[in-house]
């Protein structure tokens, strides 16, 4: 993880993004020549976070505009990173000519080959999931926060 300060600094009474470097973002409306729907990754660009496609000179950084794309068993990519039942991960580096395979790398080393060439049917079935892919947002009553805590808290209002 780059904490370098360039990469910190938010303009004065900027929020704190939800969005990070290397996500990959869709526009929900039109933005300044890019289009509605269209993928885009996120770059720091002279120490902004903005929306850009490899190669093009524009970029977007309405914020307000952006949606992150959910990453599914449809939509992998050379890249992507699949985490095991144990929280082991490891990244595609092939994907099959018919979308439903895929060459994982070893758990250890993400440049080396397992091997193996597994189906994404087999990779579900044996408790795999798409890093990415669960929600942002956790629903959990009161006490499941508490018990994740370790410590009982009250909420305010």
């Amino acid at each position: 993880m780059d904490l370098s300060i360039n990469k910190l600094m938010f303009k004065k009474h900027e929020p704190i993004s939800m969005f990070n470097e290397g996500d990959e973002i869709t526009l929900t409306e039109d933005c300044a020549g890019h289009k509605k729907g269209e993928v885009y990754t996120l770059v720091f660009q002279s120490g902004e976070l903005v929306a850009k496609k490899e190669g093009e000179f524009g970029y977007c950084n309405c914020q307000h505009k952006w949606q992150l794309v959910t990453k599914d068993w449809t939509n992998l990519e050379v890249g992507d990173v699949l985490i095991d039942a144990e929280g082991d991960e490891s990244k595609i580096l092939e994907i099959g000519s018919a979308r439903n395979a895929c060459l994982p790398s070893d758990i250890e080393n993400f440049e080396k080959t397992c091997d193996c060439w597994s189906t994404f049917k087999e990779l579900k079935e044996a408790g795999w999931k798409i890093k990415g892919e669960e929600p942002l947002i956790e629903e959990m009553t009161v006490s499941e926060v508490c018990d994740e805590l370790g410590r009982e808290i009250k909420i305010k209002k």
